[in-house]
């Protein structure tokens, strides 16, 4: 019986220590951690400025809008609006980033409403939109080429019948651009 005892007491002395291996710990000692700075995405002026500048134009009693296409950067009339001169642009913006890297453009998503210089007589302007040179189309998003990618904006001013004569401007208004 005392083999016996002593067989179970050695079994008991295993099992323990099986036990005790189960429950150590490992490490692994050669983890690291990284990180990249890359350059960050900037936007400014472009060759056409940074003013949507719609030019002249003469309204009669009905009135009517004045589309400035930033696809074509040309601008047409609808209703009692007429056109006169020839002096006009999108505005133009430049954006510099890591070159193939994505990016979207936000745009206002509300009127601009510019005021003539006789301090209460107002316009307002809706539908800004962007034409994106990487892409070759109108949209919101362009992929910089180069270090660099460019768009123009247009939208549409709308132009009350009898509009008051003079200078009408915007206060400013914002675009962002951000890697998508």
């Amino acid at each position: 019986m005392n083999k016996r005892l002593t067989g179970l007491a050695v079994i008991m002395i295993f099992m323990a220590l099986a036990i005790g291996a189960k429950a150590q710990d490992a490490s692994i000692n050669n983890v690291t951690a990284s990180a990249s700075i890359v350059a960050p995405i900037s936007i400014s002026e472009g060759t056409e400025g940074l003013v949507l500048d719609f030019g002249s134009m003469a309204v009669g009693s009905s009135g009517g809008t004045c589309v400035l296409s930033p696809s074509n950067q040309k601008r047409s009339v609808t209703g009692d609006v007429s056109l006169v001169g020839d002096t006009y642009s999108c505005a133009g913006f430049k954006v510099d980033g890591i070159s193939g890297d994505a990016y979207t453009i936000t745009l206002p998503s509300t009127d601009i409403t510019l005021t003539g210089d006789d301090g209460s007589s107002t316009m307002t302007v809706s539908g800004i939109t962007a034409y994106v040179a990487s892409s070759g189309a109108v949209g919101t998003s362009g992929t910089i080429t180069g270090g660099t990618d460019t768009f123009v904006i247009g939208g549409t001013l709308h132009v009350g019948a009898d509009q008051t004569m003079g200078t009408y401007t915007s206060d400013n208004f914002t675009i962002t651009v951000a890697y998508q």
